[in-house]
């Protein structure tokens, strides 16, 4: 159910969103959705989220019931972390509504029901047919990978933009790498040693060799255009020390 339909006592729910007024301990509250949602005890919550982990603008996955008088008691509460990402403009020819996909930079894009879409300029919601257009996209996803083995980006929240230039950027996990190109996000692209910030390739290669995925950002450009054919301007092996401080 949308977090606006019209529902009776008992009725469930499952959305997403980021909190809007943090959690109460008074009357253990908080909003999202422009709902009320309950707490009624510490076993709803996942993943390691606590009460006053739900603070402003964090990301959420909640499941639960509707009440009598409109709110909703949770069920479940989970974090919706995204732990990818891929701006640039969209790809319109990938966009694909009976699947509810599109390519971003040659990321392919899965959106669930429970993808916030939003336009940056307003902050408004907007649907996916509001995506086929001139336009940028900031995507904030989860990694994935389907039975056949094709990685995609299953979207937490997707940001509409107006197009600022041709380029792209993604953040991801390496799934391979060679003397002239590295792959990430499902994404082939080539990169030479000098794109590699700090000269830093060689420690790339020597983590992935030691079977770790580091984690990379990636500018990169579609050269010649509409043929899928990636380069790299700069890659950027990211800081994890925050991150792993988490587990």
């Amino acid at each position: 159910k949308a977090a606006n339909d019209k529902s009776s006592e008992g009725d469930d729910i499952e959305f997403a969103g980021p909190v809007a007024t943090a959690y109460r301990a008074t009357d253990r509250t908080f909003t999202i959705n422009g709902l009320t949602v309950v707490v009624p005890n510490d076993d709803v919550f996942d993943d390691g989220l606590t009460a006053s982990d739900l603070q402003p603008g964090l990301l959420i996955q909640v499941e639960g019931d509707f009440l009598a008088d409109g709110r909703v008691e949770a069920e479940e509460i989970d974090i919706r972390d995204a732990n990818a990402e891929v701006e640039g403009p969209v790809d319109t020819a990938s966009i694909n509504p009976q699947s509810q996909s599109f390519r971003v930079g040659g990321v392919l894009v899965q959106v669930t029901s429970l993808t916030i879409i939003s336009d940056d300029e307003d902050d408004r919601r907007i649907g996916f047919d509001d995506l086929n257009g001139a336009f940028e996209l900031e995507v904030e996803g989860i990694e994935r990978s389907d039975q056949a083995g094709t990685v995609f980006l299953e979207a937490v929240k997707i940001e509409r933009e107006s197009i600022d230039d041709a380029e792209f950027e993604l953040t991801g996990r390496l799934t391979a790498i060679d003397s002239a190109t590295i792959t990430v996000l499902g994404v082939r692209i080539a990169a030479d040693d000098e794109a590699f910030e700090d000269g830093n390739r060689a420690l790339v290669e020597e983590l992935f060799d030691d079977g770790e995925r580091p984690l990379l950002e990636v500018e990169y450009i579609e050269s010649p255009v509409g043929n899928n054919n990636y380069v790299a301007d700069e890659v950027e092996l990211e800081d994890e020390e925050s991150d792993d401080s988490d587990d």
